[in-house]
């Protein structure tokens, strides 16, 4: 990893995923905002350096188009890593660019959901008297 991106926080975890016993078989990220390069050369390989091998990315169509011709945006920023131990989910202020990735301060909420937790969440939500 390039130096000058290893201090990005996102960056990093993602580099460290790369080492993780655990290995990642998707990802959804979306985001407002997108470098196209910065995404394929850096966040793209590191995703599938894990294992994943379905990256979805959803993008505002007018930012990645560079024109707003009715003024509206999609805005959320969502990171979804699925493996078959769980998944990671992240929200926050990021786009999926290099100052969105942590060279600009983010607010960012992760959790971690294992297999055995996301076994409970469906159960919970086929019971009827729930």
């Amino acid at each position: 990893m390039p130096a000058d991106f290893a201090k990005i926080e996102l960056l990093d975890r993602l580099y460290k995923l790369r080492r993780d016993s655990r290995r990642l078989s998707a990802s959804i990220i979306t985001t407002y905002s997108i470098n196209l390069p910065f995404y394929e050369d850096v966040i793209l390989r590191h995703l599938q350096a894990a294992g994943s091998r379905l990256n979805v990315v959803l993008v505002d169509a007018g930012e990645l188009a560079k024109s707003f011709l009715d003024g509206g945006a999609f805005h959320p920023k969502i990171i979804a890593l699925f493996s078959d131990a769980g998944m990671r989910i992240a929200v926050g202020s990021h786009n999926l660019t290099e100052a969105g990735c942590g060279r600009n301060p983010i607010v960012c909420w992760q959790i971690s959901v294992s297999r055995e937790v996301r076994s409970n969440l469906q159960c919970a939500t086929d019971c009827p008297h729930v």
